[in-house]
């Protein structure tokens, strides 16, 4: 019973340097001009569905859930590829960092330029780190850093994914308590957004 659950502690560190290599290779790709994106129509329902199950938040044991209301813009105009990434970071970042047992929300407003919200109940984030969350490495949670878990670059792959696709990521905290990631991006062109 020991050598398995060292094995199986192995093969999650495995798992998690090779994420953290992945995602040092994204940001070095990035920093060197990124790659081509070709936009097209994403619904976002399907997408968010496809996410929810990937992170296992579609599962009937998971302690937070995901509330999606894509009313006001149900589809946005993004290279898959990257917007994926953009949401699965966004989510991942509020499944660790959110309280359990509270909704993870997803909206999305399409008036003067298409967004799309994720708000949920975090632990407390101090003022002076709140404008350094988007940095390489950075881990407000110092509690979560010591577990060697977080490497710190979800939400600056996110940043830099979003200016690449022609928008821009804000983060605030509203209330003291509700963190709030949103995604601006440029206009849906008309041949994109059927």
């Amino acid at each position: 019973d020991y050598y398995r659950k060292t094995i199986v502690d192995c093969q999650h560190i495995i798992s998690e340097l090779k994420r953290l290599i992945e995602n040092i290779l994204l940001l070095a790709r990035l920093d060197a001009g990124g790659h081509d994106l070709v936009p097209e129509s994403i619904p976002l329902r399907e997408l968010f569905d496809d996410i929810a199950k990937q992170l296992g938040l579609a599962d009937s044991g998971h302690s937070q859930r995901l509330a999606l209301d894509f009313s006001k813009l149900p589809s946005v105009a993004a290279d898959r590829a990257a917007f994926t990434q953009v949401c699965a970071n966004l989510l991942i970042n509020a499944i660790q960092h959110g309280e359990p047992d509270e909704v993870i929300a997803v909206t999305s407003e399409n008036d003067a330029q298409p967004r799309i919200c994720f708000s949920n109940v975090s632990g407390p984030i101090e003022a002076a780190d709140l404008g350094r969350l988007k940095e390489r490495f950075f881990q407000a949670d110092t509690a979560r850093a010591q577990t060697g878990r977080n490497a710190g670059l979800g939400l600056t792959i996110a940043d830099q994914l979003t200016r690449q696709l022609g928008g821009s990521l804000t983060i605030e905290l509203r209330d003291k308590k509700h963190f709030v990631a949103t995604v601006y991006l440029p206009k849906i062109a008309p041949e994109l957004s059927s």
